[in-house]
């Protein structure tokens, strides 16, 4: 049988690619990135065969347990303590507010007993930081009584502002006594 094959240079002549063998270095980078393209695929579709089987797994929940008297008895202190310094931070928070806070009604003294009493513990936080932020404390201090604004109409917001900033500075003073226990 006659070879009708063309040669390299009528090929280079009419710009066709070159045959590549087998064993060509061409050919076996091109062996490369398909091996390595097929392995990239092999790898996204068992990342999404492990997403599969986590999402078809239901979660497993324990039920809850059901307490008996016996345990309700042991956990019924559940309720911990004030320390010494947070009595005396809400002590001094509520100084001068008697009269607003018994305007209220019972469901706005829910409220603003426990906005109080998270604002306390706040900055207690802050109190035991070796460097006070006084802003922090006074911000605390600023919102929780701005708070009455929302609640008691006609409260003057100048007499808030000078109240927190005179708390503020009891509570300092509060520190510092604390401080000097401690010595």
């Amino acid at each position: 049988m006659p070879d009708f094959s063309l040669s390299k240079q009528e090929k280079k002549e009419n710009n066709l690619p070159p045959e590549k063998d087998k064993h060509s270095k061409e050919a076996q980078k091109d062996e490369k990135i398909i091996s390595i393209g097929q392995k990239e695929k092999e790898k996204d579709k068992e990342e999404e065969r492990k997403y599969e089987k986590t999402r078809e797994q239901p979660s497993v929940v324990a039920p809850p347990k059901v307490l008996s008297s016996e345990d309700t008895d042991k956990t019924a202190p559940l309720k911990t303590e004030k320390s010494s310094i947070i009595l005396e931070i809400e002590q001094i928070l509520s100084e001068n507010l008697d009269q607003l806070y018994t305007s209220l009604t019972p469901e706005q003294k829910v409220i603003f007993k426990e906005s109080g009493e998270k604002a306390s513990s706040e900055i207690e936080i802050l109190l035991k930081e070796f460097k006070i932020n006084v802003n922090k404390v006074l911000e605390i201090i600023k919102e929780w009584l701005l708070l009455l604004i929302k609640m008691v109409p006609g409260v003057n917001k100048i007499f808030l502002i000078k109240e927190a900033k005179i708390k503020t500075d009891k509570i300092l003073l509060l520190r510092e006594k604390e401080l000097k226990n401690k010595k």
